[in-house]
């Protein structure tokens, strides 16, 4: 296989559960509570985000769920972990699938991390390859929120 040029970059995210939050760390940020703290972190084995949970706790902390939704989401809602780790696109689906979620869920993007997502392509198909890269090179960068069918939030 060859790969294109990344279309999408995403960045792993954690979708914590604002009371729990709130009551761990009132003053400080999830990331930090969450390295700091002891309650169990929820992952999906296999996944990019998985492996970056690995390195944020220890792995006895970990807990193994098969899908991010309905089982992560359903999870850090009803506080059998303190948050799940997916990529931007599973927080933010969550949020946007449920409507008293921004109530219960906070998103939390983590910056330092990145997760390319490029087309896969026969390795033979060279000239394929290089049309696809070229088309990717033209066309304006692919948002999360277009990925979503959202608007794009105005920059800050």
């Amino acid at each position: 296989m060859r790969f294109s040029r990344p279309y999408l970059v995403l960045h792993h995210a954690l979708l914590v559960s604002r009371p729990r939050f709130a009551r761990l760390a009132p003053d400080g940020e999830p990331v930090a509570a969450l390295e700091a703290g002891d309650a169990p972190l929820a992952i999906v084995p296999g996944t990019a985000a998985a492996e970056h949970a690995r390195r944020l706790v220890a792995p006895a902390r970990l807990r193994a769920y098969r899908r991010w939704d309905p089982d992560v989401v359903d999870a850090v809602r009803g506080g059998e972990v303190i948050a799940g780790c997916g990529d931007e696109v599973e927080a933010k689906r969550a949020l946007a699938a449920r409507p008293d979620a921004p109530l219960q869920l906070r998103a939390v993007m983590l910056a330092d991390t990145r997760d390319p997502i490029a087309a896969a392509l026969p390795w033979d198909s060279l000239q394929l390859l290089a049309w696809v890269d070229l088309y990717l090179d033209s066309a304006a960068p692919l948002s999360v929120e277009q990925l979503l069918g959202q608007p794009d939030k105005p920059a800050e």
